[in-house]
């Protein structure tokens, strides 16, 4: 038997999904565990303020 992810490829996708279109770096904590996602082409956001996405 496996142990159940802890964070799902949709959840993946959509934190890709926003990394990639506004050009910035989105990060997930879950249960003590930091997980991040870059953009390939890392752009400067178009706004200064960091703001946080939480799953």
């Amino acid at each position: 038997m496996t142990a159940r992810a802890i964070i799902t490829e949709i959840e993946l996708r959509r934190m890709a999904k926003v990394a990639k279109r506004d050009g910035v770096r989105v990060e997930v904590e879950i249960g003590g565990r930091l997980f991040r996602v870059a953009p390939d082409n890392a752009k400067p956001a178009a706004v200064d303020e960091q703001e946080e996405i939480r799953l």
